[in-house]
């Protein structure tokens, strides 16, 4: 399977591969270097673009400032319009506030959850220290009699499962 892949990609590669020169020729365009014409031209735009700016702004001043239009534009949706039509207290309402209950919920289950499963996974080991701690008296005796009990239930074990 393996092979069949290697082969599909490298059949296109070697074609392309040897394709290139003509494909070379194709993708080339023109040049894209700036010559007179076209650096006489852009510039020239830019400064028609300038001078219609600079017009239409001293046009503007030379009026004055005009009083708003937009109350008599839109009557009696002037003052809504102003507030939004109030949608950032709808937006507030339907996404936001869920939004932050559900980081109010992950930030719980962060903190109750997961850290409690992080504290205990740091307790247990403790409690395992603890336990062999206390098993390890440093007598003889002691860890002689463990071995000889485990090595009786494992022999009962084998017996066991023998029968």
């Amino acid at each position: 399977p393996m092979n069949a892949v290697l082969w599909l990609l490298a059949v296109p590669s070697l074609a392309f591969g040897l394709l290139y020169g003509w494909l070379a020729d194709w993708f080339a365009g023109p040049s894209l270097a700036p010559t007179m014409t076209t650096s006489v031209l852009g510039t020239g735009l830019a400064l028609i673009g300038a001078l219609v700016t600079y017009a239409a702004w001293r046009q503007a001043t030379a009026v004055g400032r005009t009083p708003d239009p937009t109350p008599a534009l839109l009557g009696p949706l002037h003052q809504p319009a102003r507030a939004g039509f109030h949608l950032d207290a709808a937006y507030d309402r339907m996404f936001v506030a869920p939004v932050r209950g559900g980081a109010r919920l992950v930030n719980f289950l962060d903190r109750e959850v997961v850290d409690a499963y992080v504290r205990g996974a740091a307790t247990l080991p403790g409690w395992l220290g603890t336990l062999a701690r206390r098993a390890q008296t440093g007598n003889a005796q002691t860890y002689l009699s463990v071995l000889l009990a485990g090595a009786v239930v494992l022999a009962v074990a084998v017996l066991a499962a023998g029968a």
